[in-house]
């Protein structure tokens, strides 16, 4: 069954950004798009505006913190729904991210 929600995979790994997109696919996702660190990311939720951002926590440019206060001065009618993921398990970063937006915190690998 495919879904039309559009989910933005933020990671700079290629292979983890790939390995994402195949398997949402297989689950019926088929409108994905990839960034590759905190400002493309930003970029493309304000242009792209997903339902929901997969993101890591260390991301170049801007970290994942950055990009989930920032995307709340984009001014979108619905914002992102943002699910964080740290090949680190890291209870301070986890709870900044969930006090700065996040949805839901994850550990690698998914």
């Amino acid at each position: 069954m495919e879904t039309r929600t559009k989910i933005l995979i933020a990671d700079e790994n290629s292979d983890f950004r790939r390995a994402c997109k195949d398997k949402l696919s297989a689950l019926g996702y088929k409108d994905t798009i990839e960034a590759i660190n905190g400002e493309d990311a930003l970029l493309k939720i304000g242009s792209e505006k997903p339902d929901i951002v997969l993101i890591d926590i260390w991301l170049s440019k801007l970290d994942c913190v950055q990009v989930l206060k920032a995307s709340q001065n984009l001014g979108l009618d619905n914002p992102p729904s943002f699910i964080v993921t740290s090949m680190i398990n890291n209870q301070n970063v986890f709870f900044e991210a969930t006090e700065s937006g996040a949805e839901y915190c994850m550990l690698k690998p998914l």
